[in-house]
């Protein structure tokens, strides 16, 4: 007997002669011989990963499997067997995934394939379905870079001698601030030499880097950085 776990089933092969599909809880959802099963889509990848559909007979939907490296081989045995004693009816996986074997208008790849334009259809209706996916999956990865973004201030100096733009933040006026009172204490010991040190490492914010010019334009801006601190958007 073997014992196949997927993605979202669990499979077990008796005798080489009857599929059982079970799910994760243990329910069984199929059990069936091997004669009664169809494959309608198998596609392995580069890296030996891959997606198999089965039609279960009465079944009114397809289960479509991803299997990875590891189970490739014993997912390559089930439809080695399906293909020696069962049915072997290939679709894309667009109309594999949404095939209902009970609806007579349901369009597969034999009733399509003389239909350009409906091929043209079917193709149009994936790409909006892909889009819709991934627009969906954008505002979820928005919405969670939200719940762990927090809120930064920095601000943005314009020098009115030369025109050069800087920027700093609350952690360099931290640090300005640890270091003016590493002086202060230094000078306090009387070690005179570590206080000049240190004062010459101090950088003065308002104070343009490069004329020296103290006249100023300063301006707060407010912006949202994720948990990494990469920046999501400026705030008004």
């Amino acid at each position: 007997m073997l014992n196949v776990k997927g993605s979202w089933y669990n499979y077990e092969l008796i005798d080489n002669n009857r599929l059982v599909v079970k799910k994760k809880t243990g329910k069984i959802l199929y059990d069936q011989p091997i004669k009664d099963v169809t494959v309608v889509y198998y596609k392995v990848e580069k890296n030996n990963s891959g997606i198999i559909g089965f039609l279960f007979k009465d079944a009114t939907q397809t289960t479509i499997e991803n299997f990875t490296k590891k189970t490739e081989k014993d997912f390559k045995t089930i439809y080695d067997l399906i293909c020696e004693k069962g049915t072997v009816n290939l679709m894309s996986y667009w109309t594999a995934s949404f095939y209902n074997p009970n609806n007579k208008n349901d369009k597969t790849e034999s009733n399509i394939s003389n239909n350009p334009s409906q091929k043209n259809n079917d193709e149009k209706s994936f790409k909006e379905l892909l889009k819709e996916i991934k627009n969906d999956f954008g505002q979820i990865s928005k919405e969670l870079k939200y719940d762990f973004a927090k809120e930064v201030t920095q601000t943005k100096c314009i020098c009115q001698s030369c025109g050069k733009i800087y920027y700093y933040n609350e952690l360099d006026e931290s640090k300005e601030s640890t270091k003016v009172i590493g002086a202060l204490g230094q000078a306090l010991v009387g070690n005179s030499l570590a206080a000049a040190r240190i004062s010459n490492n101090i950088k003065d914010l308002s104070q343009c880097p490069g004329c020296g010019s103290r006249k100023i334009k300063k301006i707060e801006e407010k912006y949202k950085v994720d948990k990494n601190g990469n920046y999501i958007e400026k705030l008004e």
